[in-house]
């Protein structure tokens, strides 16, 4: 979230998301700001591509085979 936060080009979002990270519900107040500012298709891209990004990197560290990227049937 802090990573999505800080990439932000718009300096007021950018701003609003890094403070809804800091304190308590920090995770049920960044997600009613990305809903507040329309960007949810956005950041549920930015979620699951990084989410990716950490299982590629563990299931290479482990010499895991894998397929990424695969279309759905």
């Amino acid at each position: 979230m802090d990573e999505y936060a800080r990439g932000q080009e718009d300096a007021g979002l950018s701003g609003e998301l890094s403070r809804a990270i800091h304190g308590r519900k920090a995770f049920r107040v960044f997600k009613d700001a990305v809903y507040r500012r329309g960007i949810q298709e956005d950041w549920y891209r930015f979620r699951d591509d990084a989410t990716a990004d950490i299982v590629a990197d563990w299931l290479d560290v482990h010499e895991v085979a894998y397929v990424r990227d695969l279309e759905p049937t």
